[in-house]
């Protein structure tokens, strides 16, 4: 299993703090434990209303696709 690195476990804390934040979950290949050194970092939040303009120095983010059930 490969250290989680402090830049996402910073992310990870940003997230949670954020208003409207249920959860955050990690997905991909790193979540399945397919991933390598090379591998990107597939955060996932579940949440409520939230406002990502506090990520805009992060990178990109996404507003997620609300599914029906």
């Amino acid at each position: 299993m490969t250290a989680i690195p402090d830049v996402i476990l910073e992310l990870v804390d940003e997230l949670m703090t954020m208003p409207g934040a249920i959860v955050v979950a990690l997905g991909g290949s790193r979540a399945v434990g397919t991933g390598d050194e090379e591998s990107d970092w597939d955060p996932g939040l579940y949440r409520g209303a939230i406002d990502l303009s506090r990520l805009a120095a992060r990178g990109a983010s996404t507003h997620p696709v609300h599914g029906d059930g």
